[in-house]
């Protein structure tokens, strides 16, 4: 998301919509509703955080609180019109095509998709280098050699600092006294 951005992230997965719910219909198979609704998953959660994302970057502190009330009562209400217009069409007399209910969704979907190309999103587009103690800092090659190398010194000085000491395969006084103390214990 960071690197795209939050509004074509949320484009991106309302597009993922768009075409499930287009494709379900016309999809006579149960396996594609596994499919459908781990899409919807996947976009739900991408939109949620670019939704949250957009609103932390384009509202004050004041209004922070009260815009991400408002989007997640929204979510709350498509959700609430959403099973309601289901459960009407499966007890209707077009029960027989609930299947394409699906088709409503995208059209609100590509409508989405319009509005949003159209909108002027302040985005936090900061990208910054990757530097020590960050994951992707691990993953350059050069760091990854180091690494390796490092660890690989270290393991072997531990082990020749104990064949030196005698400590390979004998247990130190030290440690034998410990165990004798939490055995009478």
């Amino acid at each position: 998301i960071r690197r795209t951005g939050n509004k074509n992230a949320l484009i991106f997965s309302l597009v993922f919509i768009i075409l499930s719910c287009i494709a379900l219909p016309l999809v006579d198979a149960f396996w594609f509703f596994k499919i459908w609704l781990s899409i919807v998953g996947v976009s739900f959660a991408l939109a949620k955080i670019s939704v949250f994302s957009i609103i932390k970057n384009n509202f004050k502190d004041r209004q922070l609180a009260s815009a991400i009330s408002s989007v997640d009562a929204a979510f709350m209400i498509g959700i609430f019109f959403v099973n309601i217009g289901f459960g009407s069409l499966l007890t209707s007399s077009y029960a027989n095509y609930w299947k394409f209910g699906f088709w409503i969704i995208a059209l609100l979907s590509i409508i989405n998709v319009i509005m949003l190309k159209s909108l002027k999103i302040e985005e936090d587009k900061i990208i910054e280098p990757a530097m020590p103690g960050e994951w992707k800092f691990f993953f350059k090659p050069k760091i990854l050699q180091l690494s390796s190398m490092n660890l690989t010194l270290k393991f072997k000085g531990s082990i020749e600092n104990n064949i030196v000491q005698g400590k390979v395969g004998v247990e130190s006084s030290s440690r034998k006294q410990e165990a004798r103390l939490y055995s009478h214990s």
